[in-house]
């Protein structure tokens, strides 16, 4: 009678642990970490490309994000060349720090540069990314023939934006600006040749972003 009741005692336990067992969900262990090359940039300005240097990489910040939530930032000359992360999609954005910014009057401003990738991490693997970060501003210089000092003995160039924004250029200088909304700048040239005669040229001209254009005058 003790044998029987033990039996069965025995067989309510299993069957607990039975039902137990089958009522707990196993899920694979799928975390696991990779590796990002950082090691291959290149800035993009008019169809031309121009590798990374370590002074060119000076003034590039690295954000790593996850669904657009920052995972690390490296400020200009801080990037590694690889860095480990959980498996999992991400996105890289490469950028100079003033790419949104435009100068204050008659300053230059600088070239600006920005890109966003995709890319994803897997376990024990590593992902290269070649990044291509192109002009995103525009720029304006002023050519000057070779003649010119010859025939003139001083000029003024203005070149102004629909924001009010206006830098004052010599040969060979450049000036940076954002894309203005109505997509063009104007421009003053005014030359006064060895007669103390002026002479003006006054233009609106049609500008995009990722170029630079080239500014001289005629006579």
């Amino acid at each position: 009678m003790m044998k029987l009741k033990y039996n069965t005692l025995l067989f309510i336990l299993l069957s607990c642990c039975l039902a137990c067992s089958n009522d707990t969900e196993i899920i694979p262990d799928t975390v696991g970490e990779g590796y990002l090359s950082l090691r291959s940039f290149a800035l993009e300005q008019e169809g031309e490309m121009m590798s990374v240097t370590k002074a060119v990489e000076a003034t590039l910040r690295i954000d790593i994000m996850q669904d657009y939530v920052l995972i690390e930032q490296y400020e200009p000359g801080t990037v590694p060349d690889e860095l480990k992360l959980t498996t999992g999609a991400y996105q890289l954005i490469a950028y100079t720090l003033n790419w949104e910014d435009e100068a204050a009057d008659n300053e230059p401003g600088n070239a600006a540069f920005f890109e966003s990738v995709d890319f994803e991490i897997k376990a024990g693997e590593l992902t290269t990314l070649d990044v291509v970060v192109p002009f995103v501003n525009l720029g304006v210089m002023l050519q000057l023939p070779d003649q010119f000092e010859s025939w003139f003995t001083d000029y003024t160039l203005t070149v102004t934006s629909i924001s009010g924004r206006s830098v004052n250029l010599k040969a060979g200088e450049t000036a940076f600006f954002n894309l203005p909304d109505d997509n063009q700048l104007s421009y003053s040239l005014s030359v006064m040749n060895s007669d103390n005669e002026e002479f003006r040229q006054e233009k609106s001209i049609d500008v995009q972003k990722g170029r630079i254009f080239a500014l001289s005058y005629t006579f």
